[in-house]
Formats: C-alpha cells, sequence, structure tokens
C-alpha cells in the first residue's frame, strides 16, 4: 500500500530522470502476439541479446535488451531510494548503448543517437568512463549522420571528460578535416550560385535596359548632345545644375518626365504624331 500510494511521485521522478515508464506489459519471456517486450533480468537480457548481435539478429537484440532496461525500470518503482543506486544506472547504460550499436548495424543513427541520449541523461549518477563511451558512441552515430558540427561538440564534451582519449582525438581530427572541406565546398557551391544567380540578374537587366531604351524612341523627346543621358538621369547621376539654371532644371525634369510616361507605356509625345 505505501509503495502504490508512493509511486506517482517515483514515476515524476523517473521521467525527469530520463526512464521511459512502461506499464502493464506482459512480463513473459517470450515475446507475444502483439510483439510487446518481454521483461528479462538484466544481465539475461544483457548475454541473449548480445547473442543474437553476434548472429547479426539486431531486431532481436534490441527486444532482449529492452526487455532487460524494462526490469530496471521495474526495479527503480520499487521507491525513490532506487534512484540513486549507481548499479542500475550503469546497467542502464549499457543496455542504451547496446541498443544503439544494434541501430547503427541497421543503419538507423537517429534512433541511436536518441538511445544514447537516454543513457546520459543519468549523467550525474555515472562514472567518468562510462560517460566518454557513450559521448563517443553518440560522436559516431553523428558522423554517420553528417552532423560533423555537432559530432565536434560532442568530442569536445568527451574530451573535457578524459583529456587523453586517444580514439576520440583521432575522430577529431578527422571530422575537423571533413568538417573544413564541407565548409569549403560549401563555399564554392555558394560562390558558383551566387556568380549564375548575379549572370541572369545582369542578363535580365540588360534585356530591361534595351526594352526601355525602345520605349524611349517612341517618344518625342529627344536631349541634344552634351544634354541629359535619360539612363544618368533616371539614376539621379546627371551633372547638377546651380542655382541660376533653375530654369534648365525644370525644363530637364519636365523632359524627362514625359519620357518617362512613355517608358511607363503612356506616350505623351509620340514621334508618331
Amino acid at each position: 500500500g505505501e509503495i502504490d500510494a508512493g509511486y506517482p511521485v517515483t514515476k515524476s521522478a523517473l521521467a525527469e530522470k530520463g526512464y521511459d515508464i512502461v506499464e502493464g506489459e506482459d512480463e513473459s519471456e517470450d515475446e507475444d502476439l502483439f510483439g510487446r517486450i518481454p521483461k528479462l533480468e538484466p544481465d539475461a537480457a544483457r548475454e541473449k541479446g548480445k547473442q543474437a548481435f553476434q548472429d547479426g539478429k539486431y531486431d532481436k537484440a534490441i527486444k532482449y535488451w529492452q526487455g532487460g532496461l524494462k526490469h530496471i525500470l521495474g526495479s527503480l518503482c520499487s521507491g525513490p531510494e532506487a534512484l540513486s543506486n549507481q548499479s542500475l544506472s550503469e546497467l542502464d547504460l549499457t543496455l542504451n548503448l547496446n541498443i544503439a550499436m544494434a541501430y547503427m548495424k541497421k543503419e538507423d543513427y537517429q534512433a541511436a543517437d536518441r538511445c544514447v541520449d537516454k543513457a546520459l541523461a543519468r549523467r550525474e549518477a555515472l562514472p567518468p568512463h562510462l560517460i566518454t563511451k557513450a559521448l563517443y558512441r553518440k560522436a559516431s552515430a553523428q558522423r554517420c549522420m553528417k552532423r560533423l558540427d555537432a559530432c565536434l561538440e560532442t568530442l569536445k564534451g568527451l574530451l573535457e571528460v578524459e583529456s587523453n582519449h586517444a580514439a576520440a582525438k583521432q575522430m577529431q581530427q578527422e571530422v575537423e578535416r571533413d568538417w573544413n572541406k564541407q565548409c569549403r565546398d560549401q563555399k564554392k557551391n555558394f560562390r558558383k550560385l551566387f556568380d549564375k544567380l548575379s549572370g541572369e540578374d545582369k542578363q535580365a537587366e540588360e534585356q530591361e535596359r534595351h526594352a526601355r531604351q525602345a520605349l524611349r524612341e517612341r517618344c518625342a523627346v529627344r536631349w541634344l548632345q552634351g544634354d541629359v543621358d535619360s539612363e544618368t538621369f533616371a539614376l539621379g547621376s546627371s551633372p547638377a545644375c546651380v542655382e541660376k539654371d533653375w530654369g534648365l532644371a525644370l525644363s530637364r525634369t519636365v523632359l524627362w518626365a514625359l519620357e518617362q510616361f512613355a517608358v511607363e507605356g503612356h506616350v505623351c509625345v509620340s514621334t508618331e504624331e
């Protein structure tokens, strides 16, 4: 009765630590007709899963190891004091990392990454060598998913725990090389794309310029040599008039406006009239 009364609190504490709460499952050692995962003693689950893994039966190995996780969860539900049991935390991590390894073999790297995250949710209860083992497996999954920046962050965290981890250093060097190459390739691709778009823009601008020039020619406004260039005037680059030439500035503005109406498709003074 006391355990039942405290179970909601225990369940909440387990959920906060990253355990998956599964209730009402069949506890037989064989999978039932609905494919539900059996609950197995962790040591038995580990050995059965190991044998299935060695036989290349990765799905079966995953089910055995998940059965061991269910048993660990049941043990933790016996009371809040079980949450601080380091042995159970280490067993939980081992089985989760085994499952992650099986998913790696199946090339389901997302699932492998999630399994490692479940193990690392109880990081504070684990010794350093198991933390580095989990982080290395996580980095391996991230590398396979081509998430090189995330992989480097994971390796950085691993080396903060164990600075002389040879395999992590080796992977870090290889991933940094791949990451730098990936960045260079991305820059080249962006440059090619930019050049292509820039060329298309220039081509479109040139076509528009010719179209505007054809429309200007329909207008009766003709600029004299040394007067205003319509293109530069439109860009605001024409020579400025001094204050005493306000009349010239006004006439230029009116003539340019007439020409601009023609460019916009409203010919006020046409050469055809």
